[in-house]
């Protein structure tokens, strides 16, 4: 295994260890049974801005590691999906967890932005090493002058 798999594994192992221990810790309050895992969230405003910022947040670095293990989007779009719905799941047993659709939507928004900002940025540096590469050949850096 070269570094770079290790690397790669780590990212991997750290976003996951993140996502379930975000998602599958017991929260202060009773668990709501019989909710309906569609239903809209009737809260403030602000608290399910916030909810919904925290889940997206959370799946973007579930998108920096498929770019980084040089997968594709739809894989990318798949497994956080299935990531997000399987903990969602998981929380109609975990006190004071509250499951949503809409939480699954924002996770696989998240892991698509992180796929998508990552992609981004690693073009953007690498057509910047060009640049500086071309830069190089076509203005020589100074000699030293000697005395």
């Amino acid at each position: 295994m070269t570094r770079r798999d290790v690397v790669g594994w780590a990212w991997v192992a750290g976003a996951l260890g993140l996502i379930l221990l975000a998602t599958l810790t017991p929260q202060a309050g009773s668990p709501r049974l019989g909710q309906d895992f569609f239903a809209v969230p009737t809260t403030r405003l602000a608290s399910a801005s916030r909810d919904w910022v925290q889940n997206v947040l959370l799946y973007v670095p579930v998108g920096l590691v498929f770019v980084l293990r040089g997968y594709g989007w739809q894989r990318a779009i798949l497994t956080s999906a299935f990531l997000s719905l399987a903990t969602e799941l998981c929380q109609y047993a975990i006190p004071g967890r509250d499951p949503s659709a809409l939480d699954v939507l924002a996770n696989v928004a998240g892991a698509h932005i992180g796929w998508t900002l990552t992609g981004w940025v690693r073009i953007r540096s690498s057509a910047l090493v060009g640049l500086l590469a071309v830069g190089e050949w076509l203005v020589p850096p100074a000699r030293a002058k000697r005395r």
